[in-house]
């Protein structure tokens, strides 16, 4: 029989891959093409977490606990803000920067909070310092491929048959992140005024006459970067989120295991519709366009999105069953090794080659961060 530690380790991994891989659909050309609202593509993963939530009752009988409602609700905010950091910053540094802020957030839970013995506590720390260095090896490497729009027009030009503003954009265009919000005005609603855009509209004017190219680019670029910081914000916010989601689940002493998902699966649709009923309602009192739901466009990408991340957050209850929250937590952020791959082989967001370099450097040195966590915490 495999050692509890062993298992726990199985499950890591497991959830790694899972997490890893969840945002893919998010960034398909469908669905970015439609400009699918995150509040809408929650709601259908939310569904899929039920969906998987219900499955469980092959397996474990049926325990409530109000303890799955709120780590459902954190995990509703997170989505719903997880999207749109990967829609602006791009998939690889998004997961940087929140993979790194929740392995330290739950390390600190797990060992100082919930006291969780750790076999040697200071080459615990060397591990998940090293871990950390890992995490934000990646994110350097997600930086330094990213290039302002000007610079990546060869690498991302439309193909030819492809359509520009308004009809389909080439998979490469989105790349960077810039589908959600579409328009200025909805980047008005995000950033809280229109006084900045207005200001930089009027600064320009000039030089816009004299050079519109170079003006044109300058706009480009500088769009861009205003998308990929509300990313980098965005991913921070998860960060703190993701790393203490799982404390609800150290709360619910009256529930083992699997027994916590289907509480929580329910959990994942009440809250989502919440977000539906306060934000619907808000939209349409202010005069603007209530979000499309795009059923035959968003509906599977979604729920397979959310498929992906619920046997993500299956595994990662078992993981934190067998390990703690304290080894358990760095552990999973091992994702980032997955989404990666992704970043470089499928979306080619990282384009220079310095920048694959540090990706495969940095990999390597959190996979030994992860591993002498998991040797001497547990």
């Amino acid at each position: 029989m495999p050692s509890d530690v062993a298992l726990g380790c199985l499950y890591s991994a497991a959830s790694a891959v899972a997490y890893g891989s969840f945002a893919v659909p998010v960034k398909s050309k469908a669905v970015l093409t439609a400009k699918v609202h995150p509040i809408v593509f929650q709601l259908y993963k939310s569904t899929a977490a039920l969906f998987t939530a219900l499955l469980t009752l092959f397996f474990v009988n049926a325990v409530f606990t109000p303890w799955g409602l709120l780590g459902a609700a954190m995990w509703v905010f997170t989505g719903t803000v997880a999207i749109i950091a990967i829609t602006h910053a791009g998939m690889g540094l998004s997961q940087a920067v929140w993979c790194g802020l929740s392995s330290l957030i739950a390390f600190v839970w797990g060992a100082a909070v919930f006291h969780e013995e750790i076999r040697d506590l200071p080459l615990s720390l060397v591990g998940l310092l090293i871990l950390t260095l890992g995490v934000a090896g990646l994110g350097v490497a997600a930086v330094i491929g990213y290039a302002p729009a000007a610079e990546q027009a060869d690498v991302r030009a439309p193909k030819a048959g492809t359509e520009t503003e308004e009809g389909i954009v080439s998979p490469e265009t989105h790349a960077a992140g810039s589908s959600w919000p579409p328009d200025e005005e909805e980047e008005r609603m995000l950033q809280g005024s229109s006084s900045a855009m207005e200001v930089e509209a009027l600064a320009g004017s000039d030089a816009s006459a004299l050079h519109p190219h170079h003006a044109a680019r300058d706009s480009d670029d500088s769009r861009q970067l205003r998308h990929f910081l509300l990313g980098v914000c965005c991913a921070v916010v998860v960060g703190v989120s993701a790393g203490s989601f799982l404390v609800p689940f150290k709360y619910a002493v009256d529930v083992k295991g699997l027994e916590y998902i289907l509480s929580f699966g329910v959990g994942a649709v009440l809250s989502s519709l919440v977000w539906v009923a306060v934000y619907f309602p808000a939209c349409w009192l202010a005069s603007r366009p209530v979000p499309p739901f795009h059923v035959r466009i968003a509906a599977l990408p979604a729920l397979l999105a959310g498929t992906l991340w619920s046997l993500g957050n299956l595994f990662s209850i078992l993981a934190v069953d067998k390990l703690g929250l304290s080894i358990a937590g760095p552990l999973i952020q091992c994702q980032l090794v997955i989404s990666n791959l992704w970043a470089i082989f499928y979306y080619h967001e990282m384009q220079r080659r310095g920048a694959q370099i540090t990706v495969f450097v940095s990999t390597a040195v959190l996979l030994l961060g992860g591993f002498l966590v998991a040797y001497f915490g547990t």
